[in-house]
């Protein structure tokens, strides 16, 4: 009996339970550059030696880096990196793209208790609050939110609604397959090319 709890309670989780997804979140700051801006994975990106002051908030890198390419950022998960390109796209591209990846809004499966995450509007972000979403926070995010915008990437940048249950019948009765919903197009195909290489 406490195994089923536990069971039910870890198998909830994926889709209940937002948090801060860090550094993943960049696969989708520079999507969005790539979608609205004139940024390529070769455009050199200035990573100010592992600091940047944006704001008055001082912000530190993990490693002093210089300069690195677009592909680089994201290899090697430059947070400054990552801000200068999500400053480039800017709040509202950038705002935009996340919610085009389905940030903030459930998913939509057929299972009880899902979160939409966290995304607060545009207009309660503060100055610095760029910075952060580009590199994954200030955003709350659930397990499945994360897999179907990688799966955008995948699926040469389309949503797909997921869903678990395919058919219904009743016994002795004729099946019914569900129709699924149409894909949503979230980014170019030539850009789903580019981050898969870039990943």
């Amino acid at each position: 009996r406490d195994w089923s709890v536990t069971g039910v309670q870890t198998c909830a989780l994926p889709i209940s339970a937002p948090f801060e997804p860090g550094s993943v979140f960049k696969v989708i700051t520079l999507a969005a550059a790539l979608e609205s801006t004139n940024l390529t994975p070769e455009t050199m990106i200035n990573c100010g030696n592992g600091s940047i002051n944006l704001f008055g908030r001082v912000i530190h890198d993990h490693n002093r880096y210089s300069t690195l390419s677009m592909a680089d950022v994201l290899a090697n998960s430059s947070n400054i990196g990552a801000i200068q390109i999500g400053l480039k796209v800017g709040e509202q591209k950038l705002y935009e793209y996340v919610r085009k990846f389905g940030f903030g809004r459930k998913t939509g499966i057929e299972l009880p208790g899902e979160s939409a995450g966290m995304l607060r509007r545009l207009s309660q972000w503060e100055p610095t609050s760029i910075g952060s979403v580009a590199m994954g926070h200030e955003v709350g995010t659930t397990s499945i939110q994360l897999a179907l915008a990688g799966a955008v990437i995948a699926n040469g940048g389309m949503r797909v609604k997921p869903r678990l249950i395919l058919a219904r019948q009743k016994a002795g009765g004729i099946e019914e397959r569900t129709v699924p919903e149409k894909p949503e197009r979230v980014i170019r195909p030539e850009t789903a090319i580019k981050m898969r290489q870039m990943m």
